[in-house]
């Protein structure tokens, strides 16, 4: 029972340690996400944007995706935002905050004195874990209602279920790259290192995936990429995956699950 209560405290704590950014984050893309469906109807009405589309090169066609369309809203906030911009934005938090929530108490000395009460080590890390699912859950809601407010102000129909499901592929792509990142400073304790290899493969598999069709590359490059599984710039109009969904949010577990087993055993540099 005492350890269940010193994994809630840690779990509360963490979040209460993050609370300034956290509330700078779901205000900022919150209201990001409301003024981008506030201009889909301009967009929409817009002449020339469906003939620059057809004319760009592959190159960049690749990187829009595949729903390239401004006609409907799904294809607008596929190309604006679910495709990279809003994914790119999220995993900057959760590789950054990923690679602080052990890193910084381990340098500072801090994790030593919390570590002097009676509780394993991998419930703290556990607990960490919790706090970073929890802020980007809480992220992420306030994006989903700013879209549907900003659906509701310019009267343009949104599917809130499709919406949704647009959101929980965030999540996952989200979730993966930041238990990656938590993971590394539970292996080895160091931020520098764990900000680097998160936000670097997730730089160099999303131009994988997005340029391997139209380059040399083998197949199986694009296979091994994340993004692969994310597949943003379609979920809007098909639908989520929920296989996909499944192994992107299996693969940050055990990413966390090896993170957490060297982190009980490694000398702590406190």
């Amino acid at each position: 029972m005492l350890n269940g209560l010193m994994l809630q405290t840690v779990f509360l704590k963490t979040l209460r340690d993050l609370r300034r950014p956290l509330l700078g984050w779901a205000a900022g893309l919150g209201l990001i996400c409301l003024w981008m469906v506030t201009l889909f109807p301009t967009v929409a009405q817009a002449s020339g944007f469906a003939e620059l589309l057809e004319n760009m090169p592959d190159s960049l066609r690749a990187l829009i995706g595949e729903a390239s369309t401004l006609e409907t809203v799904e294809g607008y906030l596929s190309i604006e935002l679910f495709n990279f911009f809003l994914p790119a934005l999220t995993i900057a938090f959760a590789v950054s905050f990923g690679s602080s929530l052990i890193s910084h108490q381990e340098e500072s000395g801090a994790l030593d004195l919390l570590l002097s009460n009676p509780v394993p080590r991998w419930r703290v890390f556990l607990a960490k874990f919790g706090a970073l699912v929890a802020f980007t859950l809480i992220v992420l809601a306030t994006c989903y209602v700013g879209m549907l407010i900003g659906g509701a102000m310019v009267d343009v129909a949104l599917d809130a279920g499709r919406l949704l499901e647009g959101i929980l592929t965030i999540f996952a792509i989200t979730l993966f790259f930041g238990a990656l990142a938590l993971g590394l400073t539970g292996v080895k304790g160091s931020q520098g290192l764990a900000v680097g290899v998160s936000a670097g493969l997730a730089v160099i598999t999303y131009f994988l995936y997005t340029l391997q069709p139209i380059t040399d590359l083998p197949g199986w490059v694009r296979d091994i990429s994340p993004w692969t599984y994310y597949a943003g710039d379609t979920v809007l109009i098909e639908g989520i995956n929920w296989g996909y969904f499944a192994l992107l949010v299996g693969l940050a577990v055990a990413f966390v699950a090896i993170g957490m087993v060297v982190f009980e055993r490694r000398d702590l540099g406190t």
